[in-house]
C-alpha cells in the first residue's frame, strides 16, 4: 500500500484501509483533478482508490482480466477508467466501485486511456485507438498505434502519440494535423499537454541532427510555437506545469527547465546520478519531481534549481511520478523486489 513521507519531519506512515492487499508492480498512478482521489493500478489486476485527505483506502476494483496498465479519473472525480494488458478497459464508479462499462476490442495491451472533461467520451490507445461513448458504444476506431492518448478540453479533438503526434477530429475521424519533432527520421518519444489544452510539447530524437529535440505546438492551429534544443540524447520525458509557464525536458545526459513563452532555458537540474524514468511539474511550476533508475525521486526548486529533498524509500527504479493539483502530495511508483510500492510524500517546498 502507499506510504506518506513528511519530508519536513522525516516521519513516515502507512496508508491503511480494509482489503489492503494490493500486490505486484504498481503500473499506473493518477490523481483526480479535484485532488480527492489517488488511484494506483497494479500487476495483480486491481486498481486501488485512495482518499488523499485521510490517507485511507476507499475501494478496490478487481474485475480486470489482466494487469492494469493505465488509469484515468474523470474531471468531476466520479468515474475511473482502467486499461488492461489483455486489450480491455473498464469504467468504475468511484463512489460505489460498481463496474459500469466494459470496453473490449483491442488485440493488444491498452497503453493509455483518457476521458473527456464532460465524461461523454472514453479513449483507449493500443495498436489502434478506440473512441467510446458514454454508454460504452464504440463510436470510432482510429487506424494508428498510440502509446499516449489525450482529449483536448473542448472535447472535439483526440491527440495520439506514436512516431508522430496526430490531431483527430472526433466527429469525422479525419486527421486535422500531424506533427513531428524533426525530419523524416525523427522519432517522438514523449508528449505532454498543457492543462488548458492550448499547446503541447513533444520530445524525441532527430537523426539528421544527431541530437535530442523538443517542440511546442498550438493545438488549435497545429502550428509550431517554439523549438527546444540542447539535449544530446533522446528527449524521452517532458512535463508541463498546470499554469503552462514551465516545461521540463529530460534525456540521458541532462534535465532542463524551460520558460514556455520564450523557449529559453532557465537552468539545468543537477543531482541525479542516473537515468531519469519519469518527470512531473507542480501546478504552479514551483517545483519538479524526477524518478530515477537509482531508486530515488528527487525534488527540485524549479526557480532556483536547488535540490529540496531526495525520496529514497524504493528498492527498485522509480518509473512513475505524479503531483496532486494543490502541490501538497507527491506519488512515486516502482518495482520493489517483486512488489509494486506506491509512495506518497507530503512536503513543504
Amino acid at each position: 500500500s502507499p506510504k506518506i513521507l513528511d519530508t519536513a519531519t522525516g516521519e513516515e506512515r502507512q496508508w491503511q484501509g480494509p482489503g489492503d492487499d494490493q500486490e505486484g508492480q504498481a503500473t499506473a498512478i493518477a490523481f483526480s483533478a479535484n485532488n480527492r482521489w489517488l488511484v494506483v493500478g497494479s500487476r495483480d489486476k486491481t486498481a486501488v482508490l485512495w482518499d488523499v485527505a485521510t490517507g485511507k483506502q476507499h475501494l478496490v476494483v478487481s474485475g480486470h482480466g489482466a494487469e492494469v496498465t493505465s488509469v484515468a479519473i474523470s474531471h468531476d472525480g466520479s468515474k475511473l477508467l482502467a486499461g488492461c494488458g489483455d486489450g480491455t478497459a473498464k469504467v468504475w464508479s468511484t463512489a460505489t466501485g460498481e463496474n459500469s462499462l466494459d470496453l473490449a476490442g483491442h488485440d493488444a495491451m491498452v497503453n493509455s486511456v483518457a476521458i473527456s472533461q464532460d465524461a461523454t467520451l472514453y479513449v483507449t490507445g493500443s495498436k489502434d485507438v478506440k473512441l467510446w461513448g458514454p454508454l460504452g458504444q464504440l463510436r470510432r476506431t482510429l487506424s494508428t498505434a498510440a502509446y499516449r492518448v489525450a482529449v483536448v478540453p473542448s472535447g472535439d479533438i483526440v491527440i495520439t502519440a506514436s512516431k508522430v503526434i496526430s490531431f483527430w477530429d472526433i466527429e469525422s475521424g479525419e486527421i486535422r494535423g500531424t506533427l513531428a519533432v524533426g525530419g523524416d527520421d525523427a522519432v517522438v518519444a514523449s508528449m505532454a499537454i498543457s492543462h488548458n489544452g492550448a499547446f503541447l510539447v513533444a520530445g524525441g530524437f532527430d537523426k539528421e541532427l544527431g541530437a535530442g529535440v523538443a517542440a511546442i505546438w498550438d493545438t488549435a492551429t497545429c502550428e509550431e510555437r517554439r523549438r527546444i534544443s540542447g539535449h544530446k540524447g533522446v528527449v524521452d520525458s517532458v512535463a508541463i506545469s498546470a499554469e503552462g509557464t514551465t516545461i521540463v525536458s529530460r534525456s540521458e545526459d541532462v534535465a532542463m527547465v524551460w520558460d514556455v513563452s520564450a523557449a529559453e532555458q532557465r537552468r539545468t537540474l543537477p543531482g541525479s546520478p542516473s537515468f531519469v524514468k519519469a518527470l512531473a511539474v507542480s501546478a504552479d511550476g514551483a517545483y519538479i519531481v524526477a524518478g530515477s533508475e537509482d531508486k530515488t525521486a528527487r525534488v527540485w526548486d524549479a526557480v532556483l534549481g536547488t535540490e529540496l529533498c531526495v525520496l529514497s524509500e524504493h528498492a527498485g527504479q522509480v518509473s512513475g511520478v505524479a503531483i496532486s493539483g494543490d502541490g501538497a502530495r507527491v506519488v512515486t511508483s516502482s518495482f520493489d523486489e517483486g512488489k509494486g510500492l506506491g509512495v506518497a510524500a507530503v512536503w513543504n517546498p
